[in-house]
């Protein structure tokens, strides 16, 4: 009898961790659905705001030198300005691909992906960023590469969101088991809340929610921590065989 109830309690036990395990799994699906949901709506009002309000100024001003009146001088000063709007489309539109999926990241690998990501990121928002990752660095598994760029995306988009934000700093290190990421903010912070309904979604993400529900995914974990100005946020991400063996070569 003793033995049965011990066994019964065991199942429930069992059983209920099972349950527990399900929610988690569900509430971070839900978090990465929100995530991306984000991520499209940031992506949506680039592309009318910026982009097919340039690509209507190109098309009108296309429209204007059709006119078979035009002296030589308005038509070369509204040819000169077609090629100023087709060339500001084109940045825009390599812009939006970058923030896509970054070529770079299947070229030559996560260190150099986060080098010139940083260094358009300053060019745009105009907030100096250190990048360090030791030359020997290496190439890890498709899968941990791009969570940690995104987590990088995510991080830098919520500091560029708000007022104050003046620098921060990435640093990459790899161990033997495990890979490290670490993102400060020397400014007001990270957002470290959902954002509230009737408030401006962040950029490419939820904050927290969306980059630690990433690197869960890994079996990885995030901590958020305050320091004296600004916040640290940290990524540990477990290496496994497959991480070596699966690892993307240079220019491959």
């Amino acid at each position: 009898m003793e033995e049965a109830l011990i066994d019964i309690t065991e199942r429930t036990r069992a059983e209920e961790a099972v349950k527990q395990a399900n929610l988690g799994l569900r509430q971070l699906a839900a978090d990465l659905l929100r995530s991306q949901d984000y991520e499209r709506r940031r992506i949506s009002k680039e592309l009318h705001d910026g982009t097919a309000q340039l690509l209507v100024a190109l098309s009108m001003t296309l429209c204007y030198l059709r006119d078979a009146e035009l002296s030589p001088e308005r038509r070369g000063e509204l040819l000169a300005e077609a090629i100023d709007l087709a060339a500001r489309t084109s940045r825009e539109i390599r812009v939006l691909s970058y923030l896509l999926h970054p070529p770079l990241l299947d070229e030559l690998g996560l260190a150099a992906a986060l080098a010139s990501y940083a260094k358009g990121y300053r060019q745009r928002a105009g907030i100096e960023i250190e990048v360090d990752v030791a030359p020997d660095f290496g190439r890890l598994h498709q899968d941990v590469e791009m969570t940690l760029f995104r987590i990088v995306q995510e991080g830098l988009a919520n500091i560029g969101s708000r007022a104050g934000g003046v620098s921060a700093a990435i640093r990459l290190e790899r161990g033997p088991s495990a890979v490290r990421l670490e993102l400060k903010d020397f400014s007001c912070g990270l957002a470290t809340h959902p954002v509230e309904p009737g408030r401006t979604p962040i950029p490419l993400g939820v904050g927290i929610l969306g980059m630690r529900a990433r690197a869960e995914l890994l079996g990885g974990r995030l901590e958020v921590a305050s320091i004296d100005v600004g916040t640290t946020l940290v990524v540990n991400v477990p290496l496994g065989e497959s991480d070596e063996k699966d690892a993307h070569t240079s220019g491959g």
